[in-house]
């Protein structure tokens, strides 16, 4: 009788380890500071451009990503301009190997503040914006890796105040250092 309670609390510890193993996933999060350039035909002049991206991607590789860039083009001969993107995207990363690439597509807002062509006053607003990229990260270890980026943003537009285009669009390319760091919940 003694042997036959071994036996069963030996089947039962198993059944309810394999359970639980099962039932538990790791998600991986990321947050990266980046540099790059944002430029196109609807900008006056190229600009540097800082920007975070924090994400939260599962064992599958989907996930889910706030970005925020900032860019400021100093004006002189072409009108001055800072751009202000505020994104919530959804992406997918190769969830492993020696490069990861990945893809990204969201929405959000961009503010502009100034103005694309001469304009008569400066002003400040926020308009619908779509982003979609994508790019590829290097990990140095289990915790740090490069990362390079491409995105195109384009947003609504059209404000009476404002002499820009009714919509207008733009490139930012980054490269960046991303963390990472597993949630297991």
């Amino acid at each position: 009788m003694k042997r036959m309670s071994i036996v069963v609390a030996c089947m039962l510890l198993a059944g309810g380890a394999g359970v639980a193993e099962a039932q538990t996933g790791t998600y991986f999060g990321h947050v990266t500071g980046q540099v790059g350039v944002t430029a196109g035909s609807d900008l006056p002049s190229p600009a540097i451009t800082p920007s975070v991206t924090v994400s939260v991607q599962d064992n599958s590789g989907w996930g889910a990503e706030l970005d925020f860039g900032y860019a400021h083009s100093p004006g002189g001969v072409a009108p001055d301009v800072d751009l202000g993107t505020f994104m919530v995207n959804v992406n997918w990363m190769a969830p492993r190997g020696l490069v990861r690439p990945y893809g990204v597509a969201g929405v959000g807002v961009v503010q502009v503040h100034g103005c694309l062509t001469a304009c008569a006053a400066i002003a400040t607003t926020y308009d619908f914006g779509l982003n979609v990229g994508g790019g590829a990260m290097y990990p140095m270890n289990d915790a740090v890796s490069v990362r390079g980026d491409l995105r195109y943003f384009r947003a609504s537009g059209g404000e009476a105040a404002t002499t820009r285009p009714g919509a207008y669009g733009f490139w930012r390319a980054s490269v960046g250092v991303t963390f990472t760091w597993a949630i297991v919940p």
